[in-house]
């Protein structure tokens, strides 16, 4: 790994979100190579934006559609590093001055009772579900700080930490084995009025 790209990347992300400005990808000269070096500057983000060490709450897993993954050149979904601060209770009231761009997309989002063992061949489907202690309908918080989505890249997108700003997690549902998680309908509304309508899969 190339520490210089992976420090001035985690430094071109940390002074754009301190200063408000509008998401740009690294810099050519010293964006990420690969993974590896993404990852690296997306841990050295949160170090850098954070008051001693960053508190780890989970992860959301970006880049789950074919589009999404084609539109920023990578065949697989990655990860974003939720921190503790910015997971909120439902009902939650969040100050849109807090944010510069933000988007909320509809989720599922899990609570583990135990860490996952990051070993390849180490999980399968079935020891995952074994982990899960409850299953919440929640919002992710998106910080895109008014990106032009037609010039994004992965690497730049995981070192900025996947746009992570948050999430808002609804009741703790323990029963969940018994939903068909891919067959679920969801549905958002604004103020009492239906506005969208979705299924998992």
């Amino acid at each position: 790994m190339n520490t210089n790209r992976i420090e001035r990347t985690a430094r071109h992300f940390h002074t754009a979100h301190r200063d408000g400005k509008r998401y740009e990808g690294a810099p050519v000269e010293y964006r990420p190579k690969n993974l590896e070096e993404a990852y690296a500057a997306q841990d050295r983000f949160l170090e850098l934006s954070s008051t001693g060490s960053p508190s780890v709450a989970g992860y959301k897993i970006a880049v789950t559609s074919q589009v999404i993954q084609q539109l920023v050149g990578l065949a697989h979904p990655c990860l974003g590093t939720i921190r503790g601060a910015s997971v909120h209770a439902s009902p939650a009231r969040l100050a849109e001055s807090g944010f510069h761009h933000v988007a909320v997309e509809c989720e599922i989002a899990f609570t583990l009772k135990n860490h996952l063992v990051p070993i390849r061949g180490e999980q399968d489907r079935e020891s995952v579900r074994a982990l899960i202690e409850s299953c919440h309908s929640a919002f992710e918080l998106i910080e895109d700080r008014y990106a032009d989505y037609s010039t994004m890249d992965a690497l730049s997108l995981i070192a900025d930490n996947c746009w992570c700003g948050g999430v808002v997690l609804g009741p703790a549902m323990t029963d969940w084995q018994t939903l068909a998680l891919d067959q679920l309908t969801g549905t958002l509304e604004i103020n009492g009025k239906k506005v969208g309508e979705g299924v998992t899969r």
